[in-house]
């Protein structure tokens, strides 16, 4: 599992490409040729990293848009977002 530091911009790899397909986003890694996919909530929190590129930013603007409390989002996003790491679907931005 990676350590993820909250203030660290995070960016999809090069090798990753999106679409959104009946409101669920799919993504594709081109080196590997897998497939991973994201419901709703995972669509949305690959949105704002595009948008803000920070975890801290993301959880922010997620908490406005659902009735989740923070501890449980918290550990949703650091799961997810370790998960795309570790499937070189997101980098640490230099």
């Amino acid at each position: 599992m990676n350590e993820i530091a909250w203030d660290q911009r995070l960016t999809p790899t090069d090798d990753v490409l999106h679409q959104i397909l009946d409101g669920e986003m799919v993504l594709l890694h081109l080196g590997s040729e897998e497939y991973f996919g994201l419901d709703r909530v995972g669509s949305r929190i690959w949105e704002l990293l595009g948008q803000l590129g920070r975890l801290d930013a993301v959880e922010t603007q997620l908490l406005t848009e659902y009735e989740i409390d923070q501890t449980t989002l918290h550990a949703d996003i650091e799961q997810l977002v370790s998960e795309l790491l570790d499937a070189d679907l997101l980098r640490i931005a230099a």
